[in-house]
């Protein structure tokens, strides 16, 4: 990430060379096609690779677009899944799949699409049904994870932390 911006900078400050405005060569903003100046928003970002990647990043990217925002997106760590073809299981996640096939897990707790798509890699959405219930994050999560045919039954009504979701998996377990 850290070559990316340096790259970004690098490329600002060419296009940007002898203007008189702001850090010598960098521009903190830019003009649309109108002449309206509009200002860079960086946002961090997985780099998503053998998943769809979710429109949350994409869908936040247009929202700060609509606000005439330049955005700069910059890939800020991969997400890959770690288990499906081709990939050797580590003991560890060799163990914790023959949990939830043999109905050990009492759910499965998903905060994000791109989790629920990985472990559907390596287990059957009916062998994940049959063995265990699933959680999600928020509803975002949820709609993704129904979409692909899963039944949840924990959505967290609180998702602007884990610790309502905690409490959604602790409140299910409770009833």
């Amino acid at each position: 990430m850290v070559e990316e911006l340096r790259r970004w900078y690098a490329d600002k400050e060419k296009e940007n060379m002898g203007k008189s405005q702001g850090e010598p060569g960098i521009q903190p903003h830019e003009e649309d096609d109108n002449g309206n100046l509009s200002r860079i928003v960086l946002v961090p970002a997985p780099i998503v690779e053998e998943l769809p990647e979710p429109d949350v990043i994409p869908s936040f990217i247009r929202d700060l677009e609509a606000e005439n925002l330049t955005v700069r997106r910059v890939g800020a760590y991969v997400t890959r899944p770690t288990v499906g073809e081709g990939k050797e299981l580590t003991p560890e996640r060799r163990k914790a799949l023959h949990a939830l096939r043999d109905g050990e897990v009492d759910l499965v707790a998903f905060s994000s699409t791109a989790e629920i798509t990985a472990l559907l890699k390596a287990i059957t959405r009916s062998e994940l049904e049959q063995s265990t219930k699933i959680g999600c994050f928020g509803p975002i999560t949820a709609g993704n994870a129904k979409e692909l045919g899963l039944d949840v039954v924990v959505i967290s009504k609180d998702f602007s932390s884990f610790r309502g979701y905690a409490k959604a998996i602790t409140d299910f377990f409770a009833r």
